[in-house]
């Protein structure tokens, strides 16, 4: 499911470092800040300090840091535990662990669903099997991404497996 640090992508001739793909692992620490509640005469405010491992859905080109800046930010999905009912369901996770070109017969693949395998690094803690979820959809500004720290690279084959599964999910033809 991912590449070998030694093989992660390069940047291209005259492209900066760091070289994001799609469905790239990141660790991010990013502030959100709240001011409660409006008041003309003071300002009380909370600053929530954030720091998860995300994968990137932007596409590759999008990832690249240029001057001017092509986009404003970076769309990210937050890795989250499987469901404890897919967890508990041998034949959905099976399911989700399919890609989208396998013949999966009448099984019911979670289309809202992308798998990661549980990713082990002497450097990092390690991080468990887990799933974003395609609707949970963020921006993050790119300032903050290239704060993060890159923690893996999906092949190339499941790189294409997630392209699928982001179309078929926002394509997909409703009956109305």
């Amino acid at each position: 499911m991912y590449v070998a640090r030694a093989q992660w992508s390069q940047p291209d001739a005259g492209d900066p470092a760091p070289c994001f793909r799609l469905g790239d692992l990141v660790r991010v620490t990013w502030a959100t800040v709240k001011v409660d509640p409006p008041n003309p005469r003071a300002h009380a405010f909370h600053v929530e300090l954030r720091t998860e491992v995300v994968a990137l859905l932007s596409a590759d080109c999008d990832l690249v840091d240029r001057t001017p800046p092509k986009r404003k930010g970076v769309l990210i999905s937050p890795l989250r535990d499987l469901p404890k009912n897919i967890a508990r369901d041998s034949d959905l996770l099976q399911a989700l662990k399919a890609a989208s070109v396998q013949p999966t017969g009448e099984m019911k693949i979670p289309v809202n669903l992308f798998y990661f395998e549980p990713l082990e690094r002497s450097q990092d803690p390690a991080i468990g099997e887990g799933v974003i979820h395609l609707e949970m959809i963020s921006p993050l500004t790119f300032g903050v991404l290239k704060t993060g720290t890159k923690l893996a690279e999906l092949t190339e084959e499941r790189r294409q497996d997630l392209r699928e599964r982001l179309k078929f999910h926002f394509g997909r033809l409703t009956a109305d």
